[in-house]
């Protein structure tokens, strides 16, 4: 798998005990949060962790889509009805 693909959100512990999660932006010392806020990298005294989220492209769900309506599929509350 292609890394740059990957979203990349990272929770880290700020100076004042809050915890936030966002990213580090490699052009300025500054970490986005998810909510839009940037704030210094100076503030963050620890990580915690990161975890990588995989995009699923549009396309191949219009492959799939046939699949689920055909007779016989399970009907789950979440799924669409056909």
């Amino acid at each position: 798998m292609d890394r740059r693909r990957l979203a990349k959100v990272e929770a880290v512990v700020l100076d004042d005990g809050s915890q936030v999660e966002g990213r580090r932006l490699t052009t300025r010392p500054v970490f986005r949060t998810l909510d839009g806020r940037e704030l210094a990298v100076a503030r963050i005294t620890r990580s915690i962790g990161r975890t990588a989220y995989v995009s699923f492209p549009p396309f191949p769900s219009v492959i799939m889509l046939p699949a689920r309506c055909s007779p016989g599929a399970p009907a789950t509350t979440s799924s669409p009805r056909c």
